[in-house]
């Protein structure tokens, strides 16, 4: 992006010109959890990935996302609480500029948790916005990333 000065452009050039790997948007919170059995790392894929990354290529939400979920007290080799620490992560676009989307978080809760809910999982409560962590945030925290996480 050239933000750290023209000694640092030399370096690697052609990333100037590259487009932004893709975001994220990622809740963490903890809940009681009902339904199939988890373990340490578990993905759960949409019913197109190829809609997926059609929606991200456009910088959209996707209607249909895949949904990594991290059960951070399961896979310990200890029994995990009743109220587990959950950090669930879908694939974003990055955000070029001051993009953001209207309504982000409800569209965001909606279709993380109604596609959890299809895999039969569902959460004693459903995390409020301060939980989400977006690609605008992501922006802010890493200052000329477009809130790209990966390059």
């Amino acid at each position: 992006t050239g933000a750290m000065g023209p000694d640092c452009q030399k370096i690697a050039p052609q990333t100037l010109k590259d487009k932004r790997s893709f975001s994220a948007r990622v809740w963490s919170f903890a809940a009681e959890l009902t339904g199939p059995d988890l373990i340490h790392h578990n993905v759960f894929f949409g019913q197109s990935s190829k809609s997926e990354f059609d929606d991200l290529a456009e910088g959209q939400m996707p209607v249909d996302p895949t949904i990594y979920i991290c059960a951070q007290d399961r896979g310990q080799n200890t029994p995990y609480p009743k109220t587990e620490r959950f950090e669930i992560i879908l694939n974003a676009a990055p955000v070029y500029g001051a993009q953001t989307l209207e309504k982000e978080f409800e569209t965001c809760r909606t279709r993380t948790f109604d596609t959890l809910g299809r895999f039969g999982l569902t959460f004693s409560q459903v995390p409020k916005e301060e939980a989400l962590t977006t690609p605008a945030d992501f922006a802010s925290m890493f200052p000329a990333s477009d809130g790209s996480l990966y390059g």
